[in-house]
């Protein structure tokens, strides 16, 4: 009875191991950012919002203020900044971003190539400031 006992019991802790164990993995860090813009050249943007998606990847997207997006190139990355670049196709206008995400801060930095042409003026940069949440 006794050795039947011990069969069992050996049994038992066989099957245990045998059962998996959920693991977890460790994050790395966030995929994305709303950037709420409190500084600019525009005095329009102060206050709207952009959201930076999938910033891992190597094409992350971007709903810009006006709620109109696109995927964006990031152009460089470490770990405290990222540098995203947007180039519109049919004007070649650009929009360039550089996120701290150690401060959680962003500038961007907009040329609206387009406008300059039309209007026969030089470039006129519109840099705006903002924080991530």
């Amino acid at each position: 009875m006794l050795k039947k006992m011990i069969i069992i019991c050996v049994c038992f802790a066989l099957s245990l191991l045998a059962v998996p164990v959920p693991t977890f993995s460790q994050t790395a860090g966030y995929d994305g950012y709303i950037g709420v813009i409190t500084k600019s050249d525009n005095k329009k943007m102060i206050g709207t919002h952009i959201s930076f998606a999938n910033i891992r990847t190597i094409h992350p997207f971007n709903t810009f203020p006006s709620g109109n997006g696109a995927k964006t190139d990031k152009v460089y990355e470490d770990d405290e900044i990222v540098v995203l670049l947007f180039v519109a196709m049919a004007t070649g206008s650009t929009e360039t971003y550089h996120i701290n995400k150690k401060s959680k801060r962003f500038i961007r930095v907009e040329v609206g190539a387009l406008e300059a042409v039309v209007s026969g003026k030089d470039f006129q940069p519109i840099v705006s400031y903002g924080t991530l949440k």
